[in-house]
C-alpha cells in the first residue's frame, strides 16, 4: 500500500471518529467500502466496481456529512489514479 495511500485512509478514518451519526445504512456503505478497499489492495486484480462504490458513498454523504464526503473522494481519486 502507498503512503499516499494510508495517508488519506488514515484521515479518513479520523474523519469518521469526528462524525456525530450515521445512520445504519450510511454505516453499512462506508463499512463495505473499506473492506472493499483493503481487499483491492491484496489482489492482483482489483474489482473494477470498487471505484463505483466509493463515488456512492460520496454521493450519500455530501449533504449531510461535507467532510466525511472529503476525505472519502480523496481516498476515491487516490485510487482511479492507482487503477483500482
Amino acid at each position: 500500500m502507498s503512503d499516499e495511500l494510508k495517508r488519506r485512509l488514515q484521515a479518513l478514518e479520523e474523519e469518521l471518529a469526528r462524525v456525530d451519526y450515521l445512520d445504519e445504512s450510511e454505516q453499512a456503505m462506508l463499512q463495505e467500502v473499506g473492506d472493499d478497499i483493503r481487499r483491492a489492495l491484496g489482489q492482483d486484480a482489483p474489482d473494477s466496481d470498487l471505484l463505483g462504490r466509493a463515488r456512492l458513498a460520496l454521493n450519500t454523504f455530501e449533504v449531510r456529512h461535507p467532510a466525511l464526503t472529503d476525505a472519502v473522494n480523496r481516498v476515491a481519486v487516490l485510487l482511479a489514479e492507482m487503477g483500482l
